[in-house]
């Protein structure tokens, strides 16, 4: 079977930028010389279209064709009228939140016309039977991680205070925001000796540090804009709990949490928000806990209760690793692949 992989998201550092090597890597492991990946050469608008032109005349001569997110749901359409390919896509997230009225147009009148949709996460299977898929034709399978590229986690030590760690893009509907106004005040008029390592940068970075001043927080709170892989691991691995406060943004959803198996795999427990596509990744009571999302008593509550009845950190791995190891996840892909020879 002749496969071609075909996905925008491929130059730069983010979710579906991940999302899209792991696929290709379990593909390419898969299905060897018959697979095929295209992407643009480089990354920026104007790469688009020749990638597009590119994408479609090599379509053409594939058996099957996935597609690495939404947004290439009508050149999958228009593959399927001029060829036998089958053709599949994951949505990933932002590219079926977005919420402007000619995109979902362009999504009601494509996705349902593919052959099959995989959603990494049950908000996004809602939303394709929203947009008209049926939902004989949806198969959810969450994001992975590769056991064999975590790091070793025996050799590393806890700090010697309470350490809260969150890693990500720093933009409203992470939550970093409203963690430090409306949450981490509190925390530490119960938990004086805390320290909360934002990992990551982004639009709100200014607006960070001018509440960190207002709020008198700096002395509690240690912003990591760059970090080397190494780096981010070691401040992972002292760290006691992984913090994910996301908060409810119209048109800018959390399609699936990948940072929070990155840390559970590593024995690290989480705390996140019960939102969106956090729900499909944080294994409630064995990899961590949910707090109400935008209420800052419960999330208090529940990191208070963490730091003092830690989860254990074997089950917190064992149980990531046996959920979400590509290994197994990407067989369901495979299954999927070779349904529609």
């Amino acid at each position: 079977m002749r496969i071609i992989f075909i996905t925008r998201s491929w130059h730069g550092i983010g979710g579906m930028q991940r999302l899209s090597k792991d696929l290709w890597r379990g593909i390419s492991e898969t299905y060897g010389d018959e697979a095929m990946l295209l992407h643009p050469y480089k990354e920026g608008i104007t790469w688009l279209l020749p990638f597009a032109f590119r994408a479609f005349f090599r379509g053409m001569c594939a058996d099957h064709i996935h597609l690495g997110d939404a947004s290439l749901a009508p050149l999958g359409v228009l593959i399927k009228r001029f060829s036998k390919a089958r053709v599949t896509v994951t949505l990933c997230g932002l590219d079926t939140f977005y919420s402007a009225c000619w995109y979902q147009w362009l999504l009601r009148h494509s996705l349902p016309r593919l052959d099959h949709i995989v959603c990494i996460s049950g908000v996004l299977r809602d939303r394709a039977i929203k947009i008209g898929v049926s939902e004989d034709r949806i198969t959810v399978i969450p994001c992975g991680v590769w056991p064999e590229d975590v790091r070793a986690i025996s050799s590393h030590k806890k700090s010697d205070h309470p350490v809260i760690v969150t890693v990500g893009r720093l933009i409203p509907r992470k939550g970093v925001l409203w963690f430090l106004e409306n949450v981490l005040p509190e925390l530490l008029k119960k938990m004086p000796t805390v320290e909360y390592r934002i990992i990551g940068d982004g639009p709100d970075i200014a607006a960070i540090r001018s509440v960190l001043l207002e709020k008198k927080l700096s002395h509690a709170v240690c912003i990591f804009s760059s970090a080397s892989d190494a780096k981010r691991d070691h401040l992972l691995l002292s760290s006691n709990l992984m913090l994910v406060p996301n908060i409810s943004v119209l048109g800018n959803g959390e399609g699936f949490g990948i940072v929070c198996i990155e840390a559970a795999v590593r024995g690290i427990p989480v705390v996140a928000a019960r939102i969106e596509g956090l729900r499909d990744s944080v294994i409630e009571g064995k990899t961590g806990h949910f707090f109400e999302s935008g209420n800052a008593q419960d999330c208090i509550a529940i990191i208070e209760e963490m730091m003092k009845q830690p989860l254990s950190t074997d089950v917190i791995r064992k149980t990531a690793i046996e959920t979400y190891d590509w290994h197994t996840l990407f067989q369901r892909y495979d299954a999927i692949f070779s349904a529609m020879k």
